[in-house]
């Protein structure tokens, strides 16, 4: 719209919306940031914005400079002029310029200062694209009033007068501003005198204050300089007598390392001694464990002896027994022995048989001969072969007959031979075996005299030296108990020597330690009075000099006044010659 114009009716051009919540800024950049890119804008930027994409000033930012954009909201300050599509003043916004725009929309707490003027599609356009803000001489639809009803119009001197209304509204604005500009100084002066005047008492209270105190500290101090004084006599003194005490102290400790020297020695005697017994008790332990290992093999020995007798009882009895045995094996060898002779001459006997039988088995075969001759003789000169038959049948039964006693004796002899013949191989191996056994039998009795004769004498060896070292090991305790003792006695002498030096010594070094705090408190209370002096010192002296700051801000803030009064003036002086223009 041109300057000379302005728009009233507020329900077309202009849609306050009055929000319910703190989050209508929000709630909206939320809803206009759905598949768009926005240029937000926050702190202070001093430029002019040609953007393609919406823009956003945020609460508490500020733009100086002009906008043009599709979309603007402003939530911040904006001191400049705006030309975009759609323009939204938040609750917090102000915009210090000119607005053109297709469609405004003012929260309510919103302000814009300045004119407002409606523009088309076409008008935005060619802003947009020329990218400067319209002259305030350029002609507009609306100057000749076309379509604008009427009431909505306003000349130029209507306007000139609301611009003067305004100015004079901004004058008295400004004029109570430096009203209350003044009033606050004031108060402020008055507060920054009041502190600076009890600042200034309170320093100087403190002041006398310290000059007592320094007074009484100084009084003090030569007290406590004449008890130094005297106390440092004191502590001369006692150094004296110190150096007496570490004289003899020094004696003592010489006389307490010569003790030391000998308790070692006699220590180094004791560990040589207590190795010596250690040596000696694990001597005394090996003797122990051999002499419980000889004792255990003497009652195995003992133990084997009677066993040994036990078996050598058996063994005699088992000699009787085999003795006896032998006898009957003699008696028994000697009867076999008779009847092997026996059987010899039944074995010649029975060879004699056996050859008689032979001789009349030769004669029996001769005669067999002689009858088969015959029988053969009798088949030819026979003439009746029934009588032959009969014959020849008797004679051939004979011969079978004579034929089967022959083979029984000469079967019933070899028996009666091989049965002779094992009985005496049996009783002749039997016999020996028997004889073996004794033999064996024998030397192991023997064997066994020889073994418990030698043990006997090693048991007898190992009592004698057991009873040697039994009297060996009590002479080393009897004499090792009375070294124990002297160590003993000696050790406690030393001991009590070493504690009463060391008392002694502890008693001295407590008295140098009294002495010595004694000085160190008396010094360390002399340097707290000299360090709370200077304090103090210090104190008074940043007072004073924090009194001529404070009264050379005074006279800075007085200069201040005055140039703002001055300004003030001048300012409404302008003013004043505007509105007489």
């Amino acid at each position: 719209m041109p300057e000379g114009s302005q728009i009233e009716d507020e329900a077309s051009a202009l849609e306050p919306v009055a929000e319910s919540n703190g989050h209508g800024l929000l709630d909206r950049l939320r809803f206009w940031r759905r598949g768009q890119t926005w240029l937000e804008i926050v702190g202070y930027h001093v430029e002019d914005i040609h953007a393609e994409q919406p823009v956003a000033i945020q609460e508490g930012a500020t733009l100086v400079g002009n906008v043009y954009a599709p979309r603007l909201v402003v939530a911040g300050l904006l001191t400049g002029s705006a030309v975009c599509r759609e323009i939204q003043v938040e609750k917090s916004g102000q915009v210090l310029g000119d607005v053109f725009t297709v469609a405004l929309t003012v929260i309510s707490g919103g302000n814009i200062h300045g004119w407002i003027s409606s523009v088309d599609e076409d008008e935005y356009a060619t802003l947009a694209q020329n990218g400067r803000l319209p002259d305030d001489t350029s002609g507009s639809p609306y100057e000749n009033g076309d379509t604008l009803p009427e009431g909505h119009r306003l000349n130029r001197n209507e306007a000139q007068i609301e611009a003067l209304h305004h100015l004079q509204s901004e004058a008295a604005v400004a004029l109570a501003a430096r009203a209350e500009l003044e009033q606050d100084f004031e108060r402020r002066l008055t507060e920054l005198a009041g502190e600076s005047t009890n600042t200034i008492a309170n320093l100087k209270q403190e002041l006398t204050e310290l000059r007592t105190e320094l007074t009484t500290k100084q009084s003090q101090l030569d007290e406590a300089q004449e008890a130094l004084r005297h106390r440092k006599s004191q502590v001369e003194r006692q150094t004296n007598e110190l150096g007496i005490a570490r004289d003899l102290m020094t004696e003592q400790n010489d006389e307490l390392t010569n003790l030391r020297q000998q308790h070692s020695q006699v220590q180094s005697s004791y560990a040589q001694l207590k190795t010596e017994k250690t040596a000696v008790d694990d001597a005394l332990e090996t003797a122990v464990k051999e002499i419980s290992t000889l004792r255990d093999r003497i009652h195995s020995l003992e133990v084997a002896h009677k066993s040994s007798l036990v078996h050598t009882s058996d063994q005699e009895d088992s000699l009787v027994r085999w003795q006896e045995l032998a006898e009957i094996t003699e008696k028994r060898a000697a009867d076999l022995e008779a009847e092997l002779q026996k059987t010899e001459l039944q074995r010649e006997e029975s060879s004699n048989t056996i050859d008689l039988l032979r001789e009349q088995r030769r004669a029996a075969e001769k005669e067999l001969e002689k009858t088969l001759e015959e029988l053969s003789s009798l088949r030819e000169n026979s003439a009746d072969p029934l009588a032959k038959a009969e014959a020849l049948a008797d004679a051939q039964s004979r011969i079978d007959e004579l034929e089967a006693e022959l083979a029984d004796a000469e079967h019933a002899h070899f028996e009666r031979a091989l049965w002779y013949k094992a009985e005496l191989e049996a009783s002749q191996t039997a016999v020996a075996t028997a004889q073996k056994e004794m033999a064996e039998q024998a030397e192991k009795l023997a064997h066994i005299e020889e073994t418990a004769q030698t043990e006997q004498k090693t048991v007898s060896e190992l009592q004698t030296a057991v009873s040697d070292i039994q009297t060996t090991l009590e002479a080393k305790q009897s004499e090792w108990n009375g070294l124990h003792e002297k160590l003993v006695e000696q050790n406690m002498t030393l001991e009590t020597v070493v504690q009463e030096q060391k008392m002694q010594r502890d008693a001295s070094e407590i008295e140098l330690n009294r002495y010595l705090n004694q000085a160190n408190n008396q010094g360390q209370h002399l340097a707290e009075i000299q360090a709370r002096l200077v304090e103090r010192e210090l104190q008074l002296k940043q007072a004073i000099a924090q009194l001529k700051q404070t009264r050379s801000m005074i006279e800075k803030q007085n200069q201040a006044i005055k140039q703002i009064q001055q300004k003030a003036g001048e300012r409404i002086r302008a003013l004043q010659s505007q509105l007489v223009q």
